[in-house]
């Protein structure tokens, strides 16, 4: 075996009378992650401060990576070195104090900088970028949402907007949701966690899940992003990777009542009568999620039963009428509540079922889409709605380009067609060409968050790397998340947050949120899933919803461990 990374023998400490340390020794092998449990005031601190000299042995020696620290060896004898040079090699030695020691009046980026500029002297233009990679940006994020938090005896919470005099941009914001609350917030934390290592992410995920699972009952909505389907998706997540049983079962009984809430409706079972993603389309998508994590063949049979009625529309996801502040006649093609996101469904459920009426159904669906969008080129933008605003490009996941480039490579993804995913790369054209994320129009104003805005299109950007391996994307994702990172706000030192205007009608009404689809969680999502996509050599598992198509492990299959690629150097 190779020599110790670290490497004490007979290391003694004492304080005063109090004898802490009594001739230990530990071998530290490079790769190894040791424990070291005790009770409190057993020496646990104390030991792992001998290891870079800020607690002097009384005995014994300390080596790290074969060097011996604080002493130099002449033949038989040991040299105390001068204390410039046991700093020198202080600076080489990494250490996170139990209560982090941050300077109260530096804010967290300034905290980042200040150990290499200050102990290692490098320059300041070479270490702030340090300080704001993705996986960065996400831990700060985190660090605001966890000042939202709000405790009590069913779990843990959070505010929509914890800032003093805070404004969030969802008035009625549903508590529990993944699309503004409790839902989406822990599988940001479980995502973070899994992304750093650090089991604290962990807690705030297991107290959120434990609110979940103490307070669904209380959810009416049972739709996919503001009800009941997204909180067992969250419960299923949670219960995975903590290895609790009781979330499973929480989720299992939440899906029971989804399924016994369903009712008889022209052509088949169904829960509001919507087709779309905000409506039943969503919810038939967290029962096919439910089905396959939790093993109840029952979930995939109402979810079949309730797609049949969805797949005899005409063309599925047309709504007259019932589109809030769009005009009676108004058809959308996009995703949350438009023929995209229903085709997506159809698609999926031929995926699950492989019965053609599933995909024609989807390939009318995909050609309505085709039929009214704007092609140049090798570029397609999407209308916002027709036929009054044919010119309204939205660019973002909810109507936009980012939702709709979704539908079409899940199709590419069930039937192998190529016309599908160029398509899909007809729409990223499209936001390549538009100057997204810098330019503003008006499909693409100031709004940072996953539903609208720039982080939906870092997912889309991510997904397009992880499927083609084309470095364009990966570029341009890494430009979309220096934008995110450069428009981020910490004026408090408490943690990143995303001021936007998240209503396009309402450019003055600016806010800032915790939330998924809205806020801070779904940004510092976006950035983890880059983070994922950017490590080739460590690749790791991601969180993705049930309508995101893409690969959960977000890396070209001939790119894993991909020891040359240069994105690792």
């Amino acid at each position: 075996m190779s020599s110790p990374m670290v490497e004490l023998r007979g290391v003694h400490k004492s304080f005063g009378p109090l004898h802490v340390l009594r001739g230990v020794d530990l071998d530290v092998h490079k790769g190894q992650v040791v424990v070291i449990l005790g009770p409190s005031g057993s020496g646990k601190s104390t030991l792992l401060r001998t290891i870079n000299n800020l607690e002097k042995v009384d005995r014994g020696s300390v080596r790290v990576d074969g060097r011996l620290l604080a002493y130099r060896q002449v033949g038989d004898r040991l040299h105390e070195l001068p204390e410039r040079e046991v700093l020198r090699q202080r600076t080489e030695i990494g250490f996170v104090f139990q209560a982090f020691n941050l300077f109260p009046h530096l804010t967290v980026r300034q905290n980042l900088a200040e150990a290499p500029l200050s102990a290692q002297r490098r320059p300041r233009a070479e270490v702030e970028p340090l300080a704001e990679t993705p996986l960065t940006a996400a831990i700060l994020a985190g660090r605001w949402i966890r000042a939202a938090a709000v405790d009590d005896e069913g779990g843990r919470r959070w505010r929509a907007n914890p800032d003093a005099r805070g404004r969030s941009a969802l008035a009625a914001a549903e508590p529990a949701s993944l699309y503004s609350g409790a839902a989406g917030i822990v599988l940001f934390f479980l995502e973070l966690a899994g992304a750093t290592g650090h089991e604290a992410y962990l807690e705030d995920a297991r107290e959120g899940a434990r609110h979940l699972a103490a307070a669904w009952r209380e959810q009416a909505d049972l739709s996919l992003y503001h009800g009941l389907a997204g909180t067992v998706v969250a419960l299923i997540e949670a219960g995975w990777a903590l290895g609790d049983g009781r979330f499973e079962e929480e989720a299992v009984a939440a899906a029971d009542r989804i399924v016994r809430a369903a009712r008889p409706l022209d052509g088949g079972p169904g829960w509001t009568g919507d087709p779309a993603q905000g409506g039943d389309g969503g919810i038939v998508l967290g029962l096919l999620r439910a089905a396959t994590a939790l093993g109840v063949p029952a979930y995939e049979e109402i979810a079949v039963a309730a797609g049949e009625r969805i797949a005899g529309l005409a063309v599925p996801g047309h709504r007259f009428g019932d589109c809030p502040d769009l005009p009676v006649d108004a058809v959308t093609p996009g995703f949350l509540a438009g023929t995209a996101g229903t085709a997506f469904l159809l698609a999926r459920l031929y995926g699950v079922t492989g019965e053609r009426r599933f995909l024609e159904a989807a390939d009318r669906g995909a050609g309505f889409v085709r039929e009214v969008s704007t092609v140049t080129d090798r570029c397609a933008v999407v209308p916002h709605h027709v036929p009054h605003e044919r010119t309204l490009h939205y660019l973002g996941f909810c109507s936009g380009s980012a939702g709709v480039a979704r539908m079409f490579y899940e199709l590419y993804r069930v039937t192998g067609d190529a016309g599908h995913l160029d398509w899909v790369e007809r729409l990223a054209n499209g936001i390549l060409q538009s100057g997204a994320p810098h330019r503003r129009t008006p499909g693409f104003w100031n709004v940072a968050c996953q539903c609208c805005g720039t982080a939906g299109l870092l997912e889309l950007f991510t997904g397009l790397w992880a499927v083609t391996g084309k470095d364009a994307y990966l570029t341009f994702a890494g430009g979309l998340a220096e934008h995110l990172i450069g428009s981020a706000s910490d004026p408090d030192g408490r943690g990143l947050r995303w001021y936007q205007a998240y209503r396009r009608l309402r450019p003055g009404e600016v806010s800032a949120d915790t939330g998924y689809m809205v806020g801070a969680a779904g940004i510092g999502a976006a950035l983890l899933h880059l983070d994922a996509a950017m490590q080739p050599r460590h690749a790791r598992r991601i969180i993705l919803l049930p309508d995101n198509p893409f690969p959960a492990i977000p890396v070209p299959p001939d790119r894993l461990r991909d020891e040359d690629y240069p994105i690792n150097q």
